[in-house]
């Protein structure tokens, strides 16, 4: 639900419900106030227990529409966050497949290491797909994460390893690793992704 959309149920709620309220309240109290028989001090508490039972309804809408509108915000930043995760190996994987075409690379070596990143890169957006998928069972209470021994100096090289194709005499990524890490449990690609 967009914040338009939102503004626009606030305001007819408003309309619909806080406006009619009021009214309601007046009529409530003014049958208090001018009672002229017994019927008339039911028919004015009747009147105002109406009014704070539908009160107690717009607060909940407007309780409500605040979660979704919230609900809505994250989405968008969540899917703001996957594309650009998405972004990354794609242009990466674009950039080898042109250098590859336009045989750029004369060195044997530096063609295999090529092929070698083209491929960790395919990999890494396979990874993204399967744990988009992992994130939406975990959220339907279908999914797990697998836990293993994961050596922390290891993952850090191999997760700073990813951007060394991006890398360039202005642009440069330090690794420091405190040494002789204890290994943790974790899932090794979800914290790589974290890492990331």
């Amino acid at each position: 639900m967009s914040r338009l959309q939102t503004r626009r149920i606030a305001f007819l709620t408003s309309l619909f419900v806080v406006l009619p309220l009021i009214v309601l309240i007046v009529v409530g109290v003014l049958v208090l106030v001018f009672r002229r028989s017994g019927a008339d001090v039911a028919f004015g508490v009747l009147i105002l227990t109406f009014c704070a039972a539908l009160l107690a309804g717009a607060i909940l809408l407007v309780v409500a529409l605040k979660r979704q509108n919230d609900l809505a915000r994250l989405q968008d930043d969540f899917l703001s966050k996957v594309s650009h995760d998405f972004r990354t190996p794609l242009t990466s994987i674009r950039m080898f497949a042109e250098t590859l075409r336009e045989d750029r690379l004369v060195d044997p070596d530096r063609r295999q290491r090529v092929l070698q990143l083209l491929d960790q890169e395919t990999t890494r957006l396979s990874t993204l797909v399967d744990r988009l998928l992992e994130l939406s069972r975990l959220e339907a209470g279908r999914g797990h994460f697998v836990l293993e021994p994961v050596a922390i100096e290891a993952l850090v090289h191999e997760v700073a390893a990813r951007f060394e194709p991006r890398l360039n005499e202005r642009t440069k990524l330090e690794v420091q690793v405190a040494p002789n890490l204890p290994t943790v449990q974790a899932d090794p690609a979800a914290l790589g992704e974290v890492l990331s």
